[in-house]
């Protein structure tokens, strides 16, 4: 199985993963949730449960889309618009399909990851919404977002490395 279609289905399994958790807990949320927290986890926004599941599914739809997205666009794109090292050697008629199927890879990679990413913090956000005063585990969400990023960041760089050097 190719890295896309392993992507593929990370997306497809966290859509679904969110969409149980939002039936599984949805009789337990309050009517007015818990939605953002501060640096040090205490709630300081909030929205009403039916509110709160409409923006999280659209902004995950978006997000995930756009970012899987782009990689499938970027054949159509103009060469003006594709920004990368040695730009003309990459896209030349010999290496363009391949440079592209790279860079669709490594997109479908960012959007598996996000949709991990929001798979996590919805189980964060339904787990304090669940206490009685909502708190949000700040380390555990810095060590969530800090795996984000090393996914979304490393990749990247040796990518780039690897472009530069030829």
């Amino acid at each position: 199985m190719n890295l896309r279609m392993i992507a593929l289905s990370i997306i497809v399994l966290s859509t679904i993963g969110m969409a149980c958790l939002f039936a599984l807990n949805w009789a337990t949320l309050p009517e007015r949730m818990a939605t953002h927290f501060d640096v040090a986890g205490i709630a300081d926004g909030w929205m009403s449960r039916q509110g709160f599941a409409v923006f999280f599914g659209v902004l995950y739809l978006f997000v995930v889309g756009m970012t899987a997205g782009i990689g499938w666009l970027l054949p159509w794109m103009p060469v003006s618009m594709i920004n990368l090292p040695k730009k003309e050697y990459w896209l030349d008629d010999v290496r363009r399909a391949s440079t592209f199927r790279v860079m669709q890879t490594m997109m479908m990679g960012i959007a598996a990851a996000t949709s991990v990413l929001f798979v996590l913090l919805l189980y964060l956000t339904i787990e304090a919404n669940q206490m009685a005063d909502p708190r949000m585990p700040a380390r555990v969400l810095g060590l969530i977002l800090a795996g984000y990023l090393t996914a979304v960041v490393v990749p990247g760089i040796v990518l780039y490395v690897r472009m530069r050097r030829t």
